[in-house]
């Protein structure tokens, strides 16, 4: 994800930049309709906010855009590397072994959905999810 700290309001703002870094971090295009999975504070302060699509995104065909970091860390020396380095495709169960601890309620909001949605609609497949990291709100 893109360390610049950034201001956000309003739902429609944070998809349209939810999307936008899903395209520069992927390759893929992120179309509705999404489903609100809702936000969770990160261990580091960083709150997180995400939504679900329905897709059929191959994780062969993944392009990530770069960022610099500087490695060993504390060395001066700095390398390019991607942002996203591979994609894959999980069950919902097996999600959970690589996310952060945190963001498990993602997971489970997600299951709650599909099953509210599965009694009216049919059932979606497979699901894709992406994030975007908020910066929290001035204090003053």
């Amino acid at each position: 994800m893109d360390s610049t700290k950034r201001r956000i309001r309003g739902g429609r703002r944070a998809l349209q930049a939810t999307q936008r870094e899903f395209i520069e971090e992927t390759g893929f295009t992120a179309c509705g309709p999404f489903l609100e999975l809702g936000s969770v504070r990160q261990k580091s302060g960083k709150v997180v906010q995400t939504w679900a699509f329905a897709g059929d995104c191959d994780p062969a065909r993944l392009v990530s855009n770069t960022c610099e970091i500087e490695w060993p860390p504390k060395s001066n020396r700095h390398i390019t590397i991607p942002e996203v380095d591979r994609g894959a495709w999980f069950q919902l169960a097996v999600a959970a072994q690589f996310i952060r601890e945190e963001q498990g309620p993602f997971l489970e909001r997600l299951e709650d959905l599909l099953r509210s949605q599965e009694r009216r609609t049919v059932q979606i497949d497979r699901l894709f999810t992406v994030q975007l990291k908020v910066a929290e709100p001035d204090s003053h």
